[in-house]
């Protein structure tokens, strides 16, 4: 290509030009993405490929910026509406370059060949979440770069560039087809997983009385938005009942921590946990199994046995029976609760005409909260504002407290209509108060900001 030739398409061009598209550039970029449709929820993987004609690339091309890059380029990407998910890539053997105002990476690809002309060619990968049906835009990338109009030899520097001039190139967009997750095949535990994964369960295989807590771990791994991915109920694990379950911080994986407690007559080991999630590879739900652990109870064949009061030594009293133990209570309790009877009658027949009375002190609980505006001591939080923190997040989300135990619950708080701060600020308290009830380190300022949150979700209700 002459030199005429390349300063013709290395001039700045006007906005509405497109210098990919015109004949003889020695330069191009794309964005590629694997054939067919995708569904909601699933990660889209994105190839950004450029290169240049193989020969206009030899002549090598001139650093952009002072920072020496191993790519002399820049590429825009106006993704900003796009929801990205991060790479998991090798670094080894690949080259970095600029991308926007920071660095990314690429690796060297086969070459092209383009209109009868051989190009090098890169590759640049991405990964962006299909987040709704319809169609999925992704806007096309630019190609910066600078190249020299010619050479010098210089006595001290060698061979330098004489003059030097930039161009640019522009890819066409992309758009890919966004379908719903399909009604047919849905299992009745799917909560929203979209990729491939696997279970992994753990306990500690120690002998346990019936009624004692056992601590039960489960790992969720594989390829997909994890983010997505809510706990397994085990409300209906047979032969447990569920006293608890936090989220664990595990890199690449999702880690929960079960506390069960064996039910009278469970089985001596903890049933496989069913896991299920959509598959786009297969275009079908899958569902995946934990291996069942071994897990001796004592006791857990049939009903405890029944006490008769009856003993063999003489010197030790018979343990009374749970009946007889609630009539000795009711006994000692029904004098008393008389006696209040009456006495609350003749105190409503002698209080004053429009007197009430006096409302109990409402309770407090032990949350440490920072001290008060006179330091006396911490700012205390009852516990009817604890639950009316949590009532007032169930009614934003119409659900029931119990269901607020998810790992989308800011992201759900936003979809309904609440602020993206408060969305944050009211799940990240919700987190923090189930991890103290199962003995994260307490944080002072839960009370306040307790207090805050809960008149404010009151406040900005629909």
């Amino acid at each position: 290509m002459s030199l005429a030739a390349v300063l013709l398409v290395l001039m700045p061009q006007a906005a509405d030009a497109d210098p990919a598209a015109r004949a003889g550039a020695p330069a191009f970029v794309e964005v590629v993405a694997p054939v067919g449709g995708f569904h909601v929820g699933e990660l889209v993987p994105l190839q950004v490929r450029f290169g240049f004609e193989t020969s206009f690339w030899d002549r090598g091309l001139l650093q952009l910026f002072r920072q020496p890059l191993d790519l002399p380029v820049q590429l825009s990407l106006a993704w900003d509406g796009l929801r990205r998910h991060p790479v998991e890539e090798d670094p080894a053997g690949l080259l970095r370059f600029a991308v926007g105002t920071g660095v990314g990476l690429a690796r060297p690809a086969a070459e092209q060949e383009r209109e009868g002309r051989a190009f090098t060619v890169f590759v640049h990968q991405r990964v962006v979440v299909a987040e709704r049906p319809g169609e999925l835009l992704v806007p096309g990338p630019v190609l910066r770069f600078a190249s020299a109009t010619g050479f010098v030899d210089d006595p001290l520097q060698g061979r330098v560039p004489a003059g030097r001039v930039e161009g640019r190139v522009t890819g066409a967009p992309l758009r890919l087809p966004v379908g719903a997750l399909p009604a047919a095949g849905r299992p009745p535990g799917f909560s929203g997983a979209v990729g491939r994964f696997t279970i992994r369960a753990s306990a500690d295989p120690r002998p346990l009385e019936t009624g004692d807590p056992l601590e039960l771990r489960l790992r969720i791994e594989g390829a997909g938005l994890l983010d997505a991915v809510e706990a397994p109920d085990l409300s209906g694990l047979e032969g447990f009942h569920v006293l608890g379950r936090i989220q664990e911080p595990a890199a690449g994986a999702l880690s929960f921590r079960y506390q069960l407690a064996p039910l009278p007559g469970a089985a001596g080991a903890l049933p496989p946990i069913a896991f299920s999630y959509f598959d786009p590879a297969d275009d079908a739900y899958a569902t995946v199994w934990s291996e069942a652990i071994p897990l001796p109870v004592s006791g857990a064949v049939g009903p405890p046995p029944e006490i008769s009061g009856r003993v063999e030594d003489p010197g030790v009293a018979p343990e009374p029976d749970p009946v007889s133990k609630l009539l000795m209570v009711a006994l000692f309790l029904g004098p008393v609760a008389l006696v209040g009877l009456v006495f609350l009658g003749w105190q409503r027949r002698h209080r004053p005409a429009g007197a009430s009375l006096p409302s109990p002190p409402v309770a407090r609980t032990a949350v440490p909260a920072p001290l008060g505006a006179s330091g006396e001591g911490p700012v205390e939080a009852s516990a009817a504002e604890q639950d009316d923190f949590e009532l007032q997040l169930a009614a934003w989300l119409s659900c029931s407290p119990a269901s607020l135990v998810r790992q989308d619950l800011a992201q759900q708080l936003r979809l309904a209509g609440l602020a993206e701060d408060l969305a944050d600020r009211a799940a990240a308290l919700h987190r923090a108060r189930i991890a103290a009830r199962y003995g994260a380190p307490a944080q002072p300022e839960l009370a306040s900001e307790l207090a805050a949150l809960t008149a404010a979700l009151r406040r900005r209700r629909p």
